[in-house]
């Protein structure tokens, strides 16, 4: 079966990322034996199917070992047309990736690439920064740990309006904040921002010369074994 991207407003629900692992570490720690594969199996289908049951609309989990791998999908792909889920589909990884986006920049700064105090206005020109919120300010730390203050790109606007066929690039949300005001002074308080990893981005490409892309691929995806 082909690769299917599964729609925006069908796709996997957050819930089950937070709810299946934690099931799982509870239903582990009971045992007094490590499970065997056929158990593990079990406990996964259990796990999904409860996290139907509580309203998740599909989900494709994964466990991999040294020795074995284990790769379920339950629930549904698109709960307009009931299209069962299968491990063929593609879903979208979401915030999945800012684990990837900072994973690379510290990289860059174990490179002495990027340092972790210094404020972006060291890496990105006037134009990027162009009516940015706290522009002069704002430090590589603040957007990794989200208290630099710059307000968020993702609303209920965006997610009503935007066409999400397109590419979410650093230019095209970038503008989507300009000229609005910092909800707070940069590192006074936590707010999480979309928008500070988009930054993150543009400052990795700046001190490299390289595509965020091809970063990604050399320094945190081959290094990792990930396809």
């Amino acid at each position: 079966m082909p690769f299917r991207v599964v729609p925006l407003f069908n796709r996997i629900a957050i819930s089950v990322f937070l709810y299946l692992p934690l099931s799982l570490v509870f239903s582990l720690q009971a045992m007094a034996q490590p499970p065997t594969a056929s158990m593990l199996e079990s406990l996964l289908i259990t796990s999904m199917e409860r996290a139907m049951e509580e309203g998740t609309p599909g989900a494709i989990i994964m466990v991999q070992t040294p020795s074995e791998t284990h790769l379920l999908a339950r629930g549904l792909a698109d709960r307009s047309s009931d299209l069962a889920m299968s491990t063929d589909y593609l879903l979208r990884m979401g915030s999945v990736s800012k684990l990837y986006t900072a994973a690379l920049i510290m990289d860059l700064i174990q490179d002495s690439l990027i340092d972790l105090n210094a404020t972006m206005a060291s890496y990105l020109n006037e134009q990027q920064l162009h009516r940015i919120a706290n522009a002069d300010t704002v430090t590589v730390r603040h957007l990794l740990n989200h208290t630099s203050g710059i307000p968020d790109y993702y609303n209920w606007q965006s997610v009503l309006f935007w066409d999400w066929e397109e590419a979410l690039t650093p230019t095209r949300v970038l503008a989507h904040i300009r000229g609005k005001s910092p909800s707070h002074e940069a590192g006074a308080a936590y707010e999480y921002s979309n928008s500070n990893y988009h930054l993150l981005a543009l400052i990795a490409e700046a001190v490299t010369g390289d595509s965020f892309e091809q970063l990604q691929q050399v320094r945190v995806l081959d290094p990792a074994g990930l396809d």
